[in-house]
């Protein structure tokens, strides 16, 4: 089983509103059927080629089998519900997520009109025996602040806590929460796609000269190759994976 290789933006984005782009049934490019609906059922985002895709996951009402992959998945589910199976039950309902790591297989049960949007980026060998549900209740723990030197504003306070870390150290998938702040444009070497929780935030692309706010429930991701800074002013929290290559 190979990548799936998502069609070539025209002028690639730094962050795109995942949400509008799985509501849009045209949007991306299909991926082709095999047979098996959970692989199949799939539209790809427009992107820059790299070791990342991002697809929009439309199910009817019924049931399958998911196959191993040699790829880590992150699953935020948008409308439906799954009902997931590895050997033991795993329930989940919209805007919650989870990881399919690499080599797990599973059974999966849809509602009508499940909608889910999935990160796909290279697995490896892994302990993780099953698939693994962020759990946004999990107490979370200080974590770093952004670098002195991009801070606008006073240093905030941070916390997180990691659900899922893959063997390489490349993909982490977790929730966090921060109190206010503003930082400068930095580079994102890495790609990173988030569920807004709580609160609003302001991106604003140095490259691109474009700029966009999220609000909470909203899904996105921000591209590698972006430069861009970050805004929010109150209470904000999320769910998130990153994919930053070694």
């Amino acid at each position: 089983m190979t990548m799936l290789t998502p069609p070539a933006a025209q002028a690639a984005p730094s962050f795109v509103d995942l949400r509008a782009f799985a509501a849009d049934l045209q949007a991306g490019e299909p991926v082709p059927d095999d047979g098996n609906p959970w692989a199949s059922s799939r539209r790809l985002l427009p992107m820059p080629p790299g070791p990342v895709t991002i697809a929009a996951l439309r199910l009817s009402a019924g049931s399958g089998h998911a196959v191993a992959t040699p790829f880590d998945d992150y699953v935020i589910l948008l409308s439906g519900r799954l009902r997931l199976n590895d050997g033991a039950e795993t329930i989940i309902e919209p805007s919650r997520s989870f990881v399919v790591p690499a080599g797990i297989a599973f059974d999966w049960q849809a509602d009508d009109d499940t909608v889910a949007i999935v990160m796909r980026c290279p697995g490896g060998t892994s302990d993780t025996k099953g698939l693994v549900k962020v759990d946004i209740d999990a107490p979370r723990t200080p974590s770093a602040p952004p670098a002195p030197e991009v801070l606008l504003t006073p240093t905030p306070d941070c916390r997180n806590h990691t659900d899922y870390l893959s063997a390489t150290g490349e993909f982490k998938v977790g929730s966090w929460d921060s109190t206010p702040y503003h930082r400068s444009a930095i580079d994102y070497g890495h790609y990173e796609m988030m569920l807004l929780l709580d609160g609003e935030v302001e991106f604003e692309d140095a490259l691109s000269d474009t700029s966009a706010t999220f609000r909470a429930g909203d899904v996105f991701v921000l591209l590698r190759g972006a430069r861009c800074s970050w805004k929010h002013e109150g209470f904000c929290s999320k769910q998130y994976a990153i994919y930053r290559p070694a």
